[in-house]
């Protein structure tokens, strides 16, 4: 049987960042950070279930970049992340 996207389950590239395959979830507001824009424990599950499902490439949403927020669970959600061989970029 021929399928539509022959590729699609082999590895990919983009530029130079390597991917177990061609799947990539777009970034979508999914409102589950915390009430002070802090990631939750309820968002670190979201994109655990992502990355565990085989998506090659997560972009998350949009995410603060400045001195006064933390990265405690952002550091949490990319080493779980990495550990399923899925990259993660941030939306810009």
């Amino acid at each position: 049987m021929e399928t539509l996207f022959p590729r699609l389950f082999e590895p990919g590239r983009i530029g130079l960042l390597e991917l177990s395959n061609r799947i990539v979830k777009a970034p979508t507001s999914s409102g589950m950070s915390n009430k002070d824009d802090t990631v939750s424990d309820r968002l670190i599950r979201h994109y655990r279930e992502q990355a565990s499902g085989g998506v090659g490439l997560l972009i998350v949403e949009y995410a603060f970049i400045d001195e006064e927020h933390r990265y405690d669970g952002m550091q949490s959600l990319l080493a779980w992340v990495f550990s399923h061989a899925t990259m993660i970029l941030a939306k810009a």
